[in-house]
């Protein structure tokens, strides 16, 4: 698995198996799908919290680390906006906002710059921007 994701390729194509199965699980057990921006959230912060453990292989966290994306809500959008100096044109962005998969990777391409220039990673970044409870 580690060797799989450690590339940018297998990391996208491991994110698409995962969304293909949530939505196949989600589709059995409930009817239906939630929307992409939902969907595309939950793949993310699961991914996040499989970043938090330690399973004895360290390179696997390191290629979450590298790779993982962030995961994309009103507070990961909003610190995205101010990193900008709030040159998204919407006032209040939220996952609403992630209309479509070009959407959701426009905003991970900008974090991804964002984050990069400073030392950081799509998911270090989104460890920064979210605060439980909505805070700033």
């Amino acid at each position: 698995m580690t060797k799989r994701i450690e590339s940018r390729e297998g990391f996208l194509e491991w994110h698409e198996f995962l969304l293909a199965s949530l939505e196949r699980r989600w589709r059995y057990y409930e009817g239906g799908v939630p929307d992409l921006a939902h969907r595309l959230k939950l793949v993310d912060l699961f991914i996040k919290w499989l970043s938090g453990y330690d399973f004895g292989e360290p390179r696997f966290i390191e290629a979450l680390e590298h790779n993982a994306h962030c995961a994309l809500d009103s507070q990961t959008l909003h610190k995205m906006n101010i990193c900008y100096s709030n040159a998204l044109p919407i006032a209040r962005p939220s996952m609403g906002n992630i209309a479509n998969m070009r959407s959701y990777l426009l905003c991970q391409d900008l974090i991804d710059r964002f984050a990069t220039r400073f030392g950081g990673t799509r998911l270090l970044f989104d460890y920064f921007a979210w605060r439980k409870g909505g805070g700033s």
